[in-house]
């Protein structure tokens, strides 16, 4: 994992923030996520900016940006990893983890 603490945020029901990472699906890697809870927090891909796709050259890694939004009170753990989903002996490559605490 490049950081190896989790991260932790509190945020409140309907806020949100954003978490950004390099993807480096250029070397057959896919950057996805998972929780422990799913009903409370969304997580959604932002699109990627053009202007940075237009600087970027073949292989070069793409600014992944996530948006998390509080849809609950409770805590979940989000776990960004890399992974080969094909690739059925492949371990996954924990990239992030954040604990988020939703509150009223």
């Amino acid at each position: 994992m490049e950081d190896s603490s989790i991260e932790i945020k509190k945020i409140k029901v309907s806020e949100t923030f954003t978490v950004e990472m390099k993807s480096r699906g250029s070397l057959g890697l896919q950057l996805l996520y998972r929780t422990d809870h799913d009903s409370i927090v969304s997580i959604s891909r932002l699109p990627a900016d053009p202007v940075e796709k237009k600087q970027i050259s073949p292989g070069d890694p793409l600014k992944a940006v996530y948006e998390i939004k509080g849809l609950k009170r409770g805590t979940v753990k989000i776990t960004f990893y890399e992974t080969q989903p094909w690739n059925k002996n492949f371990d996954d490559i924990i990239k992030k983890v954040i604990n988020v605490q939703v509150v009223e």
